[in-house]
């Protein structure tokens, strides 16, 4: 994590997770695998701690309210197959990166609400076997945008985070439709 008055956290990252490479039968006869894709994305988020009230001049508001502005940097793995021995499980990303979320940490993001370059929504899941049986289902998303304000953060903000120009708390992923198909 990050805030504007702190910058990072710490210069080394933690694992807040684990995933799961394989699980293996008991008789060792059946062993499921899973694969995954790396990405990497942050968003901003209120401190989920209570910070100092701080009264100085140059206190933010939000600072004499007694809390702060995070931006969470999340360097991770996506579900991309899961493959048994009789057939596969394909998770597959969208063709568009997800606009709700800011790209990954670089060294000179910062706070700045960077536009997100490797984190998708799911596009389909394709189900197959080894006898010819294949289904695809098809993910159709949009998003709620919210045009009144700048967005949440923003408006609280506004008056202390002029140069950042937080803008994807304004959009929130919407499931539009779930389609089934045959596997071309």
């Amino acid at each position: 994590p990050s805030t504007m008055t702190s910058g990072p956290a710490n210069s080394t990252a933690a694992a807040s997770s684990w995933f799961l490479n394989k699980i293996v039968s008991a008789d060792g006869t059946d062993i499921i695998t899973f694969q995954y894709e790396t990405e990497t994305y942050s968003y901003f988020s209120w401190s989920t701690f209570p910070i100092p009230n701080y009264t100085g001049s140059w206190t933010t508001l939000a600072q004499k309210n007694g809390v702060d502005l995070i931006k969470n940097f999340v360097n991770g793995v996506r579900l991309s197959q899961i493959s048994f021995p009789d057939g596969t499980v394909t998770f597959a990303p969208s063709a568009t990166p997800r606009q709700d979320l800011s790209g990954g940490y670089t060294a000179n993001s910062g706070m700045t609400d960077v536009a997100n370059t490797n984190s998708f929504s799911l596009g389909n899941i394709t189900i197959s076997d080894n006898e010819g049986y294949c289904k695809k289902f098809l993910f159709k998303y949009s998003y709620w945008i919210d045009n009144v304000n700048t967005g949440f953060l923003n408006t609280f903000w506004s008056t202390n985070l002029d140069g950042y120009n937080l803008q994807r708390d304004r959009y929130c992923l919407r499931l539009d439709e779930v389609q089934e198909t045959a596997c071309d």
